[in-house]
């Protein structure tokens, strides 16, 4: 019942052999686990980045749509579609909607740098146009105290809401590939 040195070697292989499968498979195991956990975590952060980011936007975007309607309103009871000048009353209305514009704009502002991290350029370019629209109009509203003629407000809000459009496509379609 002695076993011979052949006999010996090779339990020894089959149980090494065993062993290094096992502690290789237990290796290869382990390291896919944490970088799908990794990968399902930098992904969920993602997400949570765009919803940050559209609750942003869409704070800045209703923010302005008030100002807009607002000024509307005013040309309404002044009822004229040229350009006029705000008198002491009208801008005092409008003071209101211009701060909870302002407040929105950081938000947006902080939007847009997400976007470049997260390297959805078009998304955060046509955020940059449709900050520099609002504030086009808002400038001439707040600082040379006018109201636009009818005809430039209708452009300003046209314009808006086709960027809106292509804004919220854009960030979907980021989403999507997330």
């Amino acid at each position: 019942m002695t076993m011979t040195l052949l006999e010996i070697l090779d339990s020894v292989v089959k149980i090494g052999l065993g062993a290094a499968i096992t502690a290789f498979a237990t290796y290869k195991s382990n390291k896919l686990n944490h970088l799908n956990d990794r990968n399902k975590d930098i992904r969920a952060h993602k997400i949570k980045t765009l919803e940050l980011i559209a609750d942003r936007c869409d704070a800045y975007f209703v923010a302005y749509r008030k100002l807009h309607n607002r000024l509307e309103g005013i040309r309404k009871r002044m009822d004229t579609a040229d350009e006029v000048s705000l008198n002491e009353a009208q801008q005092k209305t409008i003071k209101e909607c211009d701060t909870e514009l302002n407040s929105t704009f950081d938000a947006a502002s902080s939007a847009r740098a997400r976007l470049r991290l997260l390297q959805a350029i078009d998304a955060e370019a046509i955020l940059g146009e449709i900050g520099a629209g609002i504030a086009e109009y808002r400038n001439k509203v707040m600082f040379e105290k006018v109201l636009p003629s009818a005809e430039m407000a209708k452009k300003y809000s046209d314009d808006f809401v086709m960027l809106r459009r292509s804004f919220d496509k854009e960030l979907s379609k980021f989403y999507a590939n997330v």
